[in-house]
């Protein structure tokens, strides 16, 4: 009987142990998501979670970016639209996010009181992005810049899909259920087959493709410059072939709406380092300071024009 004891407290002292180390390292607090019939879901509104080490914070508008209302008169809007590129997962903390480093570099160099949102979440597409902004903007500012990589070519709203990782609909008891749960969704989602026959393919494109440049005629009357940015990934920093023929299929979506398109291959490759990937796409801490810098080029070659 005392052996059955002492094996029970071992085993409580070791989850008691383990359920501490997990929620020290952010487990037990999952970053939530609303669903919407219009635009799929997106990250919960007025939330705020430590996840992996890392401050995620969401304002009221349900942006990984300040508050709209800290901006005055004078200050510089600027809103960056697209997916965990720009949402920055949760692997990243809020000041390493594209907006947050964007958001310095304007305050820095130009002494420009300047707010970023980051109109974004993980695995979202044109169709999310254009329903969001039209349900729960429109918005406006300064400059927008859309970025899209090669898979946004067939990333539209799945109905049958409640809400994808690293999200989730409510928030978790215990931090090892948390752990166990991830796991699960990892294995699930490294077992998926989205493989789709060519005709269905191309009616997935027509419809991002239709969303993408209605998104850029909307942005166009809301904010005074556009830009479409192609965000280059790892595989097709290798194979020049694969970005040749993503990245000529956004330019001409930029070509035909009279935006600049801004085409980070050279930039990858030439002035910034060939570490800014944490995997295939999504950006490491160096990564989101080589794009900050990308999209500060731009806004200042823009901003100093003479009228």
């Amino acid at each position: 009987m005392r052996s059955f004891w002492k094996i029970i407290s071992i085993v409580f002292i070791f989850l008691i142990s383990l359920e501490l180390t997990l929620k020290f390292f952010g487990w037990g607090d999952p970053p939530q998501a609303i669903l919407d019939s219009d635009i799929e879901y997106y990250a919960k509104p007025s939330s705020s979670y430590y996840r992996y080490g890392n401050n995620i914070i969401i304002n009221s508008y349900g942006m990984r970016s300040r508050e709209l209302h800290d901006a005055s008169a004078d200050t510089l809007h600027i809103s960056l639209l697209g997916d965990s590129v720009v949402y920055g997962n949760h692997f990243l903390d809020q000041a390493n996010t594209i907006a947050s480093k964007l958001e310095n570099k304007m305050h820095k160099n130009l002494e420009l009181d300047t707010l970023v949102s980051a109109i974004a979440a993980s695995s979202w597409g044109p169709q999310n992005i254009l329903n969001y902004f039209n349900k729960i903007g429109p918005f406006s500012g300064s400059y927008a810049i859309v970025v899209q990589s090669g898979h946004d070519k067939y990333d539209i709203i799945d109905p049958s899909l409640r809400v994808k990782p690293p999200y989730r609909l409510e928030t978790s008891n215990f931090a090892i259920s948390d752990f166990v749960l991830r796991i699960m969704e990892w294995a699930n989602r490294k077992h998926q087959k989205n493989k789709i026959n060519s005709s269905e393919k191309k009616k997935i494109q027509k419809i991002t493709f239709d969303n993408l440049n209605q998104l850029i005629v909307k942005l166009k009357d809301n904010y005074k410059h556009v830009a479409l940015y192609y965000h280059v990934t790892k595989p097709e920093l290798i194979s020049e072939s694969l970005y040749i023929s993503n990245g000529t299929y956004f330019k001409e979506i930029a070509l035909n709406n009279n935006i600049d398109f801004i085409d980070s291959f050279a930039e990858y490759n030439q002035k910034c380092s060939k570490n800014i990937y944490r995997d295939h796409i999504h950006l490491n801490d160096k990564g989101t300071s080589c794009v900050s810098r990308v999209l500060f080029d731009w806004i200042k070659k823009n901003h100093l024009k003479p009228h």
